[in-house]
């Protein structure tokens, strides 16, 4: 599911994850390159899904083509 920046109410992150099913499988991917600061929005998004009680939560920024490994790529 794709959510944009901005605030990130807690209810609609629970939603997600219900509905998603992430909470008892898999994994979330948190990709900041949107964002002017990935670095610190890939920090706080992975800090309120973690708090949310899911423990599989990554952030990858993919800055130009040569992050685009085949490994992140599939991940996504």
């Amino acid at each position: 599911m794709i959510i944009g920046g901005g605030k990130r109410p807690v209810e609609m992150l629970q939603t997600l994850i219900k509905e998603s099913g992430v909470d008892s499988v898999g994994y979330v991917v948190v990709l900041p390159m949107s964002s002017e600061e990935p670095d610190t929005a890939s920090f706080y998004s992975k800090k309120q899904f973690i708090n949310l009680g899911l423990q599989k939560v990554y952030a990858l920024n993919f800055n130009s083509i040569d992050d685009m490994t085949p490994e992140r790529v599939d991940s996504v």
